[in-house]
Formats: structure tokens, C-alpha cells, sequence
């Protein structure tokens, strides 16, 4: 499946996991160098969840971890935050995604509590790797 053909699948079982939750959100799927790929707000989602989950995408992808580990998992210092131009998000809902062991998208959620983002993101993951 190429990486397009991924973006709108992981969108579409994220979007159908919300949908079953009864939880409004946003997911953005991005490539391998942060760039957006796919975006897309259900009816009702907070106007700030399409950058949330924009910046929960991006920000798996920068560190190579689900955000919901960060900062704890590596070690975020002033300096490396001032190096990164785009904001990062330290928050559940968050997930690289891995081909052959090598990051090629990530995949945030933004809209709901942060357990239910986190829990979205995983089913769309997992969705896709079956």
C-alpha cells in the first residue's frame, strides 16, 4: 500500500474508532519529514484540535515515539526545543508509523481527552497493520 493509500486509511479507522467513542476529533496523518498528508475534522470537533493534532503527528515523527512517552522517554532540553521550528506536543494521541522498522508517517489525534486521543490513534494503527 503506498504512503497516500496508508494516510487515507489510517484517517478513515480513525474517524470510525470516534464515531463507535461518540468523541469528536480531528487526525492528521503526516510523511516522514512532518509534512501533512491528510487532515480531517469531524462535526463538532474543537477548532483547536486540527493544530493539536497536527503538532501530536508531527512531533511522533520528530522523535520517533508515541507522544504520550514524551518528554519522559528522551531527553528534551531548551536547546533542542529552540532547534525545532515547527511546535512539539507532549501530549497523548501521537504515533509513528514504521515500515520495515524505519518511520515513514505519523498519526495525531486531537479532540478528545487525552485517553481517548491516545486510544484513537492506537485502534487506527492497529487497524492498519492487520
Amino acid at each position: 500500500m503506498d504512503l497516500m493509500a496508508q494516510a487515507q486509511a489510517l484517517t478513515a479507522a480513525a474517524m470510525d474508532e470516534a464515531a463507535q467513542l461518540g468523541v469528536p476529533i480531528t487526525v492528521a496523518v503526516c510523511d516522514a519529514g512532518g509534512h501533512l498528508l491528510s487532515l480531517l475534522r469531524s462535526d463538532g470537533a474543537l477548532l483547536a484540535s486540527l493544530e493539536s493534532a497536527q503538532t501530536k503527528a508531527r512531533t511522533a515523527v520528530f522523535f520517533g515515539v508515541e507522544t504520550r512517552h514524551l518528554p519522559g522517554s528522551l531527553p528534551v532540553t531548551p536547546a533542542l526545543l529552540g532547534a525545532v521550528s515547527y511546535p512539539l506536543a507532549f501530549l497523548p494521541g501521537g504515533i509513528p508509523i514504521r515500515s520495515e522498522g524505519k518511520i515513514v508517517a505519523g498519526i495525531g489525534i486531537g479532540g478528545g481527552l487525552p485517553e481517548q486521543d491516545q486510544a484513537i490513534a492506537a485502534a487506527a494503527v492497529d487497524r492498519l497493520n492487520r
